[in-house]
């Protein structure tokens, strides 16, 4: 698969903020995901995501509405079946995360914990 610049962008946000994630992982004692700073690194994961999905729309000369509707079908379509394809399966991580707080965290803690294997490599 190719690497994009708005994948590396996502890739970085994780790297520069898993410490805060991991602490508001720690900090939920009964599971629930409402650490106040897990809410906080969801807040700023959607500030990041609209932000690269703008500068992305804008790069591309997109029309919004068209890339807001694709992510609306691929919603509809369900995350499981659209994470086949590589090339797409981190954007669509990125936009459930971004979409839904449960989703976020249940899908930033595995590439968390993962990038904390690569680093003690």
């Amino acid at each position: 698969p190719t690497t994009t610049t708005a994948e590396v962008i996502f890739e970085d946000w994780l790297e520069s903020n898993r410490a805060e994630f991991m602490a508001g992982v720690a900090e939920d004692d009964d599971g629930g995901g409402h650490s106040h700073a897990l809410t906080a690194s969801h807040r700023g994961f959607l500030e990041h995501f609209e932000k690269m999905c703008e500068w992305a729309i804008e790069v591309e000369g997109g029309d919004p509405k068209v890339f807001f509707s694709a992510c609306q079908r691929a919603v509809a379509g369900g995350h499981d079946s659209l994470q086949q394809d590589p090339d797409v399966a981190w954007f669509l991580d990125a936009v459930f995360a971004a979409m839904d707080f449960t989703q976020f965290v249940a899908i930033m803690l595995p590439k968390v914990e993962g990038l904390d294997k690569k680093s003690a490599k």
